[in-house]
């Protein structure tokens, strides 16, 4: 197994024996190399059937390694997983973790260019992340880390507008004060023509606070997102934000209904 990618140095011991003793005797050792000798190759060699991801992504966390051969699609992470309050381990140390680089899911296209999602990297939590890849042919272009949020895209004049949405617990390990609260927000980002993803706008959501249940939705042209609290019993969605595309500016506007005393306070539990 080995972590260098493209793979530029072999590593050999050798060992030379005496076979001609016969077929019923074992070989003979004659002499063997005290250590490992690295040889480096004139050529690095790449594996997989897109290289230039598997070369990235080993590179994004220590302790990911592959085992070479010609149709390398994954490569494994040792590590010890993060655990909110944890005080010795509950799981085997380390864990090891496989990332499938063949689950390849296409979003859209730009031109030449493709969008497409693949499991990439492994987080602290012991969880694989996915990318969200532009690439050209298999010529890797830009990359973000989407975790396992949700995407929503579409395409305007300047190119493809992505929303990131994050449907969980308020903490990703459940811990502090209501760690384990629902919780929804979103990320605004575009793809332009180059390839290259935007530097994501942060758009309020809902909960975070409260053990409510959250919801939202988003027109299929990403002009108006909205963030709802379940309240009440039996719940009744509430409005809790929405975000208007302001088409002058290209840039959402933010809409809050008022909320009755006591709202936003948290539930006992």
């Amino acid at each position: 197994r080995t972590a260098e990618a493209p793979l530029a140095h072999v590593s050999l011991r050798v060992d030379v024996v005496d076979g001609d003793a016969g077929a019923a005797n074992a070989a003979t050792r004659l002499s063997s190399s005290p250590t490992f000798q690295t040889a480096t190759l004139s050529r690095p060699l790449r594996f997989g059937a897109w290289p230039e991801l598997l070369e990235q992504a080993l590179k994004t966390r220590p302790g990911a390694s592959y085992q070479p051969g010609p149709n390398v699609d994954s490569f494994e992470v040792w590590l010890n997983p993060a655990r909110g309050y944890q005080y010795s381990p509950e799981a085997p140390s380390p864990d090891v973790v496989r990332v499938d680089l063949a689950d390849v899911k296409p979003l859209a296209t730009l031109g030449d260019l493709e969008l497409v999602t693949v499991p990439a990297e492994v987080n602290a939590r012991g969880e694989v992340d996915r990318w969200l890849v532009s690439r050209r042919g298999r010529s890797l272009v830009d990359t973000r880390n989407i975790g396992d949020d949700a995407l929503r895209v579409t395409p305007r004049a300047s190119g493809l507008h992505v929303l990131q949405v994050y449907s969980g617990i308020a903490s990703r390990m459940g811990t502090g004060t209501c760690g384990e609260c629902p919780r929804v927000s979103f990320q605004h980002f575009t793809l332009d023509a180059r390839g290259r993803f935007s530097t994501p706008e942060r758009l309020e959501g809902a909960g975070g606070l409260t053990d409510a249940p959250v919801e939202w939705t988003a027109t299929p042209d990403l002009k108006r997102i909205e963030a709802f609290d379940m309240r009440g019993v039996p719940p009744v969605k509430q409005l809790a934000v929405r975000h208007v595309l302001d088409p002058k500016t290209g840039r959402y506007r933010t809409e809050k209904p008022r909320r009755p005393a006591g709202a936003g306070v948290r539930n006992s539990q």
